[in-house]
């Protein structure tokens, strides 16, 4: 019974319970791949609103103004709803970006209700910040702890040496330059499979 309610949130809602998530890590290469989206750029407006045919249950609908798209179509903004609102900790675990913030996200395919959520929940919302040089940089909610797990050194072997150090320090934990991932995003583009799996054995 359990398994049944679980997975009807799943084509339902397009989200996972938050102890099923949270017990989830998965590298870049698999987000990359089940993600249906990926772009870069601001959200511009968030709204909440009752899901259709349900008024009790919340979901948030956030307008992203896209830079550039690596996955999915091209399009120069994106309206995707997902379940839940901010600041409600019933959904503490579904991340959301705020009013004008440049991101750079994940998001899975459509479920039956036509909802969304970024990939790997806080994984797949990365936030960019500009440094004192005006260097973007960005991190995941985990920090981009992770990240680059089971990379295959045939695709690494693209990036120079220093690109490669860098990566094996946002996989501990450190910040990204955005510049960076966008050139790794764009290479994965290119490849049909990158990885063994997700990370978290």
């Amino acid at each position: 019974m359990r398994l049944k309610i679980l997975l009807g949130l799943v084509l339902t809602l397009g989200v996972w319970p938050a102890q099923a998530q949270n017990a989830l890590s998965i590298a870049l290469g698999p987000m990359f791949q089940a993600a249906d989206r990926v772009v870069w750029g601001h959200c511009r407006e968030i709204n909440i609103e009752p899901l259709a045919g349900y008024d009790n249950l919340p979901v948030t609908r956030v307008r992203v103004e896209v830079t550039e798209t690596f996955k999915g179509p091209d399009q120069a903004q994106i309206i995707y709803q997902q379940y839940g609102r901010p600041g409600d900790r019933r959904f503490s675990h579904l991340p959301s970006c705020q009013p004008d913030e440049e991101v750079l996200i994940f998001l899975y395919p459509l479920s039956q209700a036509g909802l969304t959520s970024p990939v790997g929940v806080e994984q797949g919302l990365f936030r960019i910040s500009s440094d004192n040089q005006g260097v973007k940089t960005l991190r995941n909610g985990r920090g981009n702890r992770g990240l680059f797990e089971g990379m295959e050194e045939r695709f690494m072997n693209r990036f120079t040496r220093s690109e490669q150090a860098i990566m094996t320090e946002a996989n501990q934990g450190s910040p990204l330059r955005l510049t960076l991932l966008t050139r790794i995003l764009r290479s994965l583009g290119t490849e049909p499979r990158v990885t063994s799996g997700t990370d978290g054995q």
